[in-house]
């Protein structure tokens, strides 16, 4: 195999200021082994640090009429071209990064533009996708397309008839809002279910009743049709890929908002939850947010996945629910961002040409209270 080690005549050693071949220490008179031990713990470890390469000591000569140890120091051939080779990563470490990232990002490119599967989200409009509806599964509760997915729960809380409406679509076009008879305007209103036949709404819920105040920002499908912002206030606000949001009302807010691609802003409120919390106080800051009434409320689970609910109230069989309570029962429902719409005798749930709930006014009549908007599913 050859001899493996050589004497050290290289500069490495003398970059301590110690003669290149041995190295002479200068100490009291010890054993041998005792010289090693020493030398190991004085030199070696620092000069492998320093210069990468195994070292160890050849021999230990007395000399004859001193005090001294001459220590011969021998380093090792593989070990000093590896040393060799690090000093060349070192010197060139720079250009080896960057041509490493360059490589790795050329990698990447190439992979991403031709091998990683991506799903691109496409928005269509809502008759391009009634097109791929196939064939459709229909039931009092539970509606089921290629599309679109509905079912319709009933809950019992808090002494109230509760009716959610989980749904699932796979494009933001299929959810909707609809003005009464279709056109923008104060006094303009019509019946949840009528409104609902008119425009084919699988299922809707009434809307923010703009149409009962003068105040607050009022968008749908991208355009402002009030820009009356009151302090304090906060709305709902829908983005063209489908998610909600909550948005305070100012002056310059609904020109931000469409520039960020809001297509609905609904103004009523109060939000009840926010990142799947309940917000709401639970003395309530108002006297109706105190009290048990019918509930309307929209919220969103996850992109594309919503919750329509609506609540009963003012009648022995269904007290109604506060304002926290609206939010307790929308935070088990798994709900991220939740929002009041209009409610007392106004809240009304249409599903599959039929009113899902009870609505009343007073608590002795049953029957639909007309309304300006409604927000809906539907091609």
């Amino acid at each position: 195999m050859g001899n493996l080690w050589e004497e050290c005549n290289l500069c490495y050693l003398c970059y301590f200021g110690m003669n290149a071949g041995a190295v002479k220490v200068t100490m009291e008179e010890k054993a041998r082994k005792s010289a090693q031990i020493w030398l190991k713990n004085q030199f070696l470890d620092a000069w492998r640090t320093k210069i990468g390469c195994e070292i160890k000591i050849d021999s230990a000569v007395k000399y004859k009429n001193e005090q001294k140890f001459e220590m011969h120091v021998k380093i090792c051939k593989k070990s000093r071209i590896r040393h060799k080779e690090k000093l060349v990563l070192k010197r060139h470490k720079f250009t080896i990064v960057y041509f490493g990232m360059v490589l790795l990002f050329t990698t990447y490119i190439f992979l991403d533009s031709f091998v990683f599967n991506k799903t691109v989200y496409e928005h269509k409009n809502s008759k391009e996708l009634m097109e791929e509806s196939g064939t459709i599964f229909s039931t009092a509760d539970e509606y089921v397309d290629n599309n679109i997915s509905i079912k319709i729960k009933k809950l019992r809380e808090f002494d109230s008839n509760i009716y959610a409406a989980d749904v699932e679509i796979c494009n933001d076009s299929l959810i909707k809002t609809a003005f009464a008879k279709d056109q923008y305007g104060k006094n303009m209103v019509e019946k949840t279910s009528d409104l609902s036949k008119r425009k084919n709404a699988i299922l809707s819920i009434n809307g923010d009743s703009y149409g009962m105040k003068d105040a607050n920002i009022i968008i749908r499908d991208g355009i402002i049709y009030r820009n009356k912002p009151e302090d304090g206030i906060e709305d709902l606000l829908i983005y063209s890929n489908g998610d909600f949001a909550i948005g305070n009302e100012s002056e310059d807010a609904a020109d931000k908002w469409i520039k960020s691609g809001v297509v609905t802003a609904l103004s009523c409120g109060p939000t009840v939850l926010k990142g799947g919390k309940n917000v709401v106080e639970i003395e309530g800051k108002t006297a109706n947010e105190l009290s048990r009434n019918p509930r309307t409320a929209i919220g969103q689970i996850d992109s594309l996945h919503y919750i329509f609910l609506v609540c009963d109230g003012r009648t022995p069989e269904s007290e109604g629910l506060t304002m926290y309570e609206l939010g307790e029962v929308l935070k088990k429902l798994k709900v991220e961002t939740a929002y009041n719409l209009d409610g007392l005798g106004k809240s009304t749930m249409y599903f599959n040409g039929a009113i899902v709930n009870n609505p009343t006014i007073n608590g002795t009549e049953i029957r639909e209270r007309s309304v300006s908007d409604i927000v809906y599913i539907g091609y």
